[in-house]
Protein backbone atom coordinates (compact mmCIF):
# COMPACT_ATOMS: atom_id res chain seq x y z
CA UNK A 1 0.00 0.00 0.00
CA UNK A 2 1.47 3.56 -1.25
CA UNK A 3 1.59 6.07 1.80
CA UNK A 4 -1.09 8.17 0.26
CA UNK A 5 -3.35 5.32 -0.04
CA UNK A 6 -2.71 4.61 3.68
CA UNK A 7 -3.07 8.47 4.62
CA UNK A 8 -6.27 8.36 2.76
CA UNK A 9 -7.66 5.40 4.29
CA UNK A 10 -6.83 6.45 7.94
CA UNK A 11 -9.01 9.75 7.19
CA UNK A 12 -11.89 7.50 5.61
CA UNK A 13 -11.55 5.44 9.08
CA UNK A 14 -11.40 8.86 11.46
CA UNK A 15 -14.24 10.24 9.95
CA UNK A 16 -16.57 7.12 10.52
CA UNK A 17 -15.34 6.15 13.86
CA UNK A 18 -15.64 9.65 14.69
CA UNK A 19 -19.40 9.89 13.60
CA UNK A 20 -19.87 6.47 15.24
CA UNK A 21 -17.85 7.30 19.08
CA UNK A 22 -20.36 10.59 18.93
CA UNK A 23 -23.48 8.65 18.71
CA UNK A 24 -22.53 5.86 21.02
CA UNK A 25 -20.99 8.51 23.57
CA UNK A 26 -24.98 9.97 23.06
CA UNK A 27 -26.66 6.78 23.59
CA UNK A 28 -24.05 5.86 26.97
CA UNK A 29 -24.75 9.46 27.94
CA UNK A 30 -29.04 9.06 27.99
CA UNK A 31 -28.61 6.13 30.07
CA UNK A 32 -26.38 7.57 32.61
CA UNK A 33 -29.18 10.56 33.04
CA UNK A 34 -31.59 7.69 33.31
CA UNK A 35 -30.23 5.80 36.25
CA UNK A 36 -28.42 8.77 37.89
CA UNK A 37 -30.94 11.47 37.99
CA UNK A 38 -34.02 9.41 37.55
CA UNK A 39 -33.72 6.00 39.02
CA UNK A 40 -31.25 7.33 41.88
CA UNK A 41 -28.77 4.69 40.99
CA UNK A 42 -25.04 4.80 42.76
CA UNK A 43 -22.45 4.44 39.66
CA UNK A 44 -20.34 1.77 39.77
CA UNK A 45 -17.52 2.66 37.85
CA UNK A 46 -15.07 0.05 36.32
CA UNK A 47 -12.01 2.97 35.90
CA UNK A 48 -8.31 1.75 34.64
CA UNK A 49 -5.95 2.31 32.55
CA UNK A 50 -6.68 0.06 29.08
CA UNK A 51 -5.45 -3.52 28.34
CA UNK A 52 -5.58 -4.50 32.06
CA UNK A 53 -8.62 -6.87 31.59
CA UNK A 54 -11.07 -5.07 32.73
CA UNK A 55 -13.60 -5.50 30.09
CA UNK A 56 -14.71 -8.75 31.44
CA UNK A 57 -15.03 -7.29 35.23
CA UNK A 58 -17.76 -4.79 33.28
CA UNK A 59 -19.35 -6.69 31.01
CA UNK A 60 -19.78 -9.40 34.06
CA UNK A 61 -20.96 -6.35 36.69
CA UNK A 62 -23.31 -5.16 33.56
CA UNK A 63 -25.22 -8.67 33.84
CA UNK A 64 -26.01 -7.97 37.69
CA UNK A 65 -29.34 -6.75 37.89
CA UNK A 66 -30.09 -3.25 38.61
CA UNK A 67 -26.47 -2.06 38.87
CA UNK A 68 -25.72 0.58 36.77
CA UNK A 69 -22.42 0.25 35.44
CA UNK A 70 -19.38 2.56 33.52
CA UNK A 71 -16.10 1.26 31.84
CA UNK A 72 -13.77 4.21 31.19
CA UNK A 73 -10.28 4.91 31.09
CA UNK A 74 -10.02 8.52 31.57
CA UNK A 75 -11.67 11.36 33.67
CA UNK A 76 -8.63 13.89 33.01
CA UNK A 77 -9.02 14.75 29.75
CA UNK A 78 -6.20 16.95 29.51
CA UNK A 79 -3.98 13.87 30.35
CA UNK A 80 -5.71 12.51 27.30
CA UNK A 81 -4.52 14.15 25.43
CA UNK A 82 -0.88 15.13 26.60
CA UNK A 83 -0.91 10.96 26.62
CA UNK A 84 -1.42 11.41 22.67
CA UNK A 85 -5.11 9.55 22.80
CA UNK A 86 -6.89 8.84 19.57
CA UNK A 87 -9.47 11.38 20.40
CA UNK A 88 -11.40 10.21 17.30
CA UNK A 89 -11.08 6.49 18.31
CA UNK A 90 -14.77 4.87 18.68
CA UNK A 91 -14.01 3.36 21.91
CA UNK A 92 -11.90 6.66 23.03
CA UNK A 93 -14.52 8.57 22.07
CA UNK A 94 -17.50 7.12 24.12
CA UNK A 95 -14.55 6.43 27.49
CA UNK A 96 -13.06 9.48 27.44
CA UNK A 97 -16.31 11.70 27.33
CA UNK A 98 -18.38 9.72 29.35
CA UNK A 99 -15.47 9.84 32.20
CA UNK A 100 -15.39 13.39 31.64
CA UNK A 101 -18.99 13.08 32.19
CA UNK A 102 -18.93 10.91 35.04
CA UNK A 103 -15.77 13.36 36.80
CA UNK A 104 -18.34 16.41 36.29
CA UNK A 105 -22.01 15.05 37.39
CA UNK A 106 -20.82 12.53 40.44
CA UNK A 107 -17.52 12.79 41.62
CA UNK A 108 -17.36 17.05 41.43
CA UNK A 109 -20.47 17.12 43.31
CA UNK A 110 -19.58 14.61 45.82
CA UNK A 111 -22.00 12.37 45.11
CA UNK A 112 -21.27 8.61 45.99
CA UNK A 113 -19.69 6.51 43.48
CA UNK A 114 -17.92 2.85 43.93
CA UNK A 115 -14.74 2.42 41.57
CA UNK A 116 -12.96 -0.60 40.52
CA UNK A 117 -9.22 -0.59 39.06
CA UNK A 118 -7.13 -3.49 37.65
CA UNK A 119 -3.67 -3.67 38.18
CA UNK A 120 -1.37 -6.01 35.10
CA UNK A 121 1.94 -6.74 34.88
CA UNK A 122 3.09 -3.37 33.04
CA UNK A 123 5.33 -4.40 30.60
CA UNK A 124 3.00 -7.66 29.17
CA UNK A 125 -0.11 -4.17 29.39
CA UNK A 126 2.25 -2.11 26.89
CA UNK A 127 2.74 -4.91 24.42
CA UNK A 128 -1.04 -5.83 24.54
CA UNK A 129 -1.55 -1.86 24.01
CA UNK A 130 0.80 -1.73 21.33
CA UNK A 131 -1.50 -4.25 19.57
CA UNK A 132 -4.72 -2.89 20.15
CA UNK A 133 -3.63 0.62 19.21
CA UNK A 134 -1.27 -0.48 16.28
CA UNK A 135 -2.51 1.97 13.88
CA UNK A 136 -2.25 4.81 15.99
CA UNK A 137 1.91 4.19 16.04
CA UNK A 138 2.71 2.71 12.75
CA UNK A 139 0.02 4.67 10.75
CA UNK A 140 -1.54 1.47 9.32
CA UNK A 141 -3.89 -0.86 10.15
CA UNK A 142 -2.29 -3.84 11.55
CA UNK A 143 -4.23 -6.22 8.95
CA UNK A 144 -2.38 -4.09 6.60
CA UNK A 145 0.79 -4.19 7.76
CA UNK A 146 3.96 -5.60 5.81
CA UNK A 147 6.34 -4.62 8.97
CA UNK A 148 8.85 -7.00 9.55
CA UNK A 149 9.32 -8.21 13.25
CA UNK A 150 12.47 -6.47 13.79
CA UNK A 151 10.60 -3.63 12.23
CA UNK A 152 7.26 -4.14 14.67
CA UNK A 153 9.75 -4.08 17.47
CA UNK A 154 11.60 -1.12 16.78
CA UNK A 155 7.82 0.92 16.19
CA UNK A 156 6.91 -0.22 19.71
CA UNK A 157 10.25 0.77 21.48
CA UNK A 158 10.33 4.38 19.78
CA UNK A 159 6.63 4.95 19.35
CA UNK A 160 4.60 3.74 22.21
CA UNK A 161 4.04 5.64 25.62
CA UNK A 162 5.52 3.19 27.63
CA UNK A 163 5.20 4.99 30.93
CA UNK A 164 1.28 4.91 31.56
CA UNK A 165 1.27 2.06 33.73
CA UNK A 166 3.86 4.59 36.00
CA UNK A 167 2.11 7.29 35.08
CA UNK A 168 -1.80 6.54 35.36
CA UNK A 169 -2.52 7.02 39.23
CA UNK A 170 -1.14 9.96 39.37
CA UNK A 171 -2.44 11.55 36.06
CA UNK A 172 -6.21 10.49 36.80
CA UNK A 173 -6.88 8.65 40.38
CA UNK A 174 -4.76 11.07 41.85
CA UNK A 175 -6.14 14.52 40.62
CA UNK A 176 -9.78 13.72 39.81
CA UNK A 177 -10.71 11.26 42.97
CA UNK A 178 -7.73 12.78 45.49
CA UNK A 179 -6.57 9.31 45.99
CA UNK A 180 -2.77 8.63 46.46
CA UNK A 181 -2.20 5.14 45.55
CA UNK A 182 1.45 5.09 45.34
CA UNK A 183 0.90 6.34 48.88
CA UNK A 184 -0.26 3.62 50.23
CA UNK A 185 1.18 0.05 51.01
CA UNK A 186 -0.17 -2.31 48.41
CA UNK A 187 -1.15 -5.80 50.44
CA UNK A 188 0.51 -7.91 47.16
CA UNK A 189 -0.34 -11.55 48.99
CA UNK A 190 -3.76 -10.16 49.59
CA UNK A 191 -4.05 -8.85 45.73
CA UNK A 192 -6.54 -6.45 46.61
CA UNK A 193 -7.26 -2.94 48.69
CA UNK A 194 -10.42 -0.17 49.27
CA UNK A 195 -9.05 3.13 49.22
CA UNK A 196 -11.70 5.92 50.28
CA UNK A 197 -11.71 9.70 49.83
CA UNK A 198 -14.90 11.44 50.48
CA UNK A 199 -17.81 9.83 48.92
CA UNK A 200 -15.66 7.67 46.48
CA UNK A 201 -14.50 4.33 47.46
CA UNK A 202 -12.14 2.56 44.84
CA UNK A 203 -11.49 -1.39 44.83
CA UNK A 204 -7.83 -1.75 43.45
CA UNK A 205 -7.32 -5.57 42.46
CA UNK A 206 -4.04 -7.28 41.11
CA UNK A 207 -5.00 -8.60 37.74
CA UNK A 208 -2.98 -11.74 38.23
CA UNK A 209 -4.63 -13.40 41.59
CA UNK A 210 -7.04 -16.08 40.95
CA UNK A 211 -11.06 -15.21 39.68
CA UNK A 212 -12.08 -16.41 42.64
CA UNK A 213 -10.08 -13.98 45.10
CA UNK A 214 -11.86 -11.45 42.68
CA UNK A 215 -15.10 -12.34 42.79
CA UNK A 216 -14.76 -12.44 47.10
CA UNK A 217 -13.41 -9.21 46.80
CA UNK A 218 -15.92 -7.49 44.44
CA UNK A 219 -18.74 -9.40 45.90
CA UNK A 220 -17.90 -7.65 49.50
CA UNK A 221 -17.07 -4.25 48.58
CA UNK A 222 -20.46 -4.26 45.67
CA UNK A 223 -21.91 -6.08 48.35
CA UNK A 224 -23.14 -8.35 45.60
CA UNK A 225 -23.42 -11.99 47.35
CA UNK A 226 -24.00 -13.91 44.19
CA UNK A 227 -20.90 -12.07 41.84
CA UNK A 228 -19.43 -14.12 39.32
CA UNK A 229 -16.55 -13.05 36.77
CA UNK A 230 -17.46 -14.42 33.30
CA UNK A 231 -14.70 -14.48 30.57
CA UNK A 232 -14.81 -12.50 27.54
CA UNK A 233 -14.28 -14.65 24.79
CA UNK A 234 -12.91 -12.13 22.31
CA UNK A 235 -10.75 -13.90 19.86
CA UNK A 236 -7.66 -11.50 19.25
CA UNK A 237 -7.41 -11.85 14.92
CA UNK A 238 -3.17 -10.79 15.93
CA UNK A 239 -2.85 -14.09 18.55
CA UNK A 240 -0.08 -15.63 16.31
CA UNK A 241 1.46 -12.79 15.42
CA UNK A 242 1.39 -11.21 19.31
CA UNK A 243 3.32 -14.47 20.23
CA UNK A 244 5.68 -14.38 18.21
CA UNK A 245 6.57 -10.68 19.20
CA UNK A 246 6.70 -11.99 22.89
CA UNK A 247 9.30 -14.75 21.89
CA UNK A 248 11.59 -12.04 19.81
CA UNK A 249 11.30 -8.98 21.89
CA UNK A 250 13.97 -8.60 24.44
CA UNK A 251 13.57 -5.87 27.12
CA UNK A 252 16.45 -4.70 29.31
CA UNK A 253 16.16 -3.49 32.95
CA UNK A 254 16.83 -0.29 31.60
CA UNK A 255 13.35 -0.71 29.91
CA UNK A 256 11.56 -2.54 32.68
CA UNK A 257 12.86 -0.97 36.44
CA UNK A 258 10.80 1.96 35.97
CA UNK A 259 7.72 0.09 35.05
CA UNK A 260 7.90 -2.36 38.35
CA UNK A 261 7.85 0.40 40.66
CA UNK A 262 4.41 0.35 40.84
CA UNK A 263 3.99 -1.29 44.67
CA UNK A 264 1.83 -4.76 43.50
CA UNK A 265 5.00 -5.65 41.37
CA UNK A 266 8.17 -4.64 43.18
CA UNK A 267 8.87 -8.68 44.05
CA UNK A 268 8.35 -9.96 40.79
CA UNK A 269 11.05 -7.41 39.21
CA UNK A 270 13.37 -8.55 42.08
CA UNK A 271 12.70 -12.16 40.84
CA UNK A 272 13.07 -11.14 37.35
CA UNK A 273 16.30 -9.54 37.61
CA UNK A 274 18.44 -12.51 37.53
CA UNK A 275 16.94 -13.17 33.52
CA UNK A 276 18.73 -10.21 32.82
CA UNK A 277 18.16 -9.52 28.96
CA UNK A 278 14.99 -11.82 28.95
CA UNK A 279 13.86 -10.16 31.70
CA UNK A 280 10.71 -10.14 29.78
CA UNK A 281 9.85 -13.74 29.59
CA UNK A 282 10.36 -14.85 32.83
CA UNK A 283 8.08 -12.30 33.99
CA UNK A 284 5.31 -13.46 31.89
CA UNK A 285 6.19 -17.18 33.09
CA UNK A 286 5.69 -16.10 36.61
CA UNK A 287 2.72 -14.76 36.31
CA UNK A 288 0.55 -17.50 33.62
Amino acid sequence: MTTAKAHVLNALLDARMLVRGRMRFYEHFLTFVRDFYIDGKMPIIVYSMGKTGTTSLAESLQHTRGAAVYHIHRMNMSYAIRSGDRVLDNKAVVKNRLGAALYSHVIKRGKPAKMNTLVRDPARRNISGFFQSFRNHAQVPLEHARFSMDEMIRIFLERYPHDTPITWFDQEVKPMLGIDVYGTPFPREQGHLVLTHGQSELLILKGEVADTVKEQAIAAFLNLPSFRLMRSNVAETYAELYRQFLHQIRLSNVYLDPLYTIAAYTPLLHRCRDYQHVCILAAFALIE
